[in-house]
């Protein structure tokens, strides 16, 4: 466990259900966030908690004046049947995108400050895998922006819509 890295922002986590009280920023980020994702605004994943939303929480980033900066929902689970534990967004089957609430001013800060959060919160796996951005435009093609963290090593993956190709850039080791 370490300091924050960003004295800027804080994060912490909650459950999905617990962020009622906060729906008009949380409605105020989702208008401003880098990448919309509907599924993931107030009206919607409000209502699907309690129908889909067992065990899921969120991680928020504020900024150092309060302002809600980053939502991240996703649940702790054992992915595709494995053995060990994984935070992965908080997808269902009526809501199959999990792209993360980011505000687009700050992007880089935001997603720093919720990478060091899972870094030094001891209850949060050591494994990730979360979409960060969908069908963004490479050239003739499209790819989704991954964040995936195995134990120490933090790497974002580039992968393509169709096809096999992925391309990873280790981050830190």
């Amino acid at each position: 466990m370490h300091a924050p890295l960003s004295p800027a922002f804080r994060s912490e986590w909650c459950s999905v259900a617990a962020l009622e009280p906060i729906a008009a920023e949380w409605r105020a980020l989702a208008a401003r966030a880098l990448e919309p994702n509907v599924f993931y605004e107030p009206a919607f994943a409000l209502a699907a908690a309690p129908v889909f939303g067992a065990n899921v929480g969120a991680v928020l980033v504020r900024t150092a004046s309060g302002k809600l900066a980053g939502l991240f929902p996703a649940r702790i689970g054992r992915w595709r049947g494995g053995l060990t534990a994984m935070l992965v967004g908080w997808t269902h089957s009526y809501a199959p995108l999990g792209t993360p609430l980011i505000d687009r001013d700050e992007p880089e800060a935001v997603i720093a400050a919720w990478l060091d959060y899972l870094g030094r919160d001891p209850a949060m796996p050591a494994f990730i895998d979360v979409v960060l951005l969908r069908n963004l435009q490479l050239g003739d093609a499209r790819a989704d922006l991954r964040i995936r963290r195995v134990k120490d090593e933090v790497a974002l993956d580039i992968v393509r819509s169709r096809g096999k190709m992925q391309v990873s850039i280790v981050l830190s080791a």
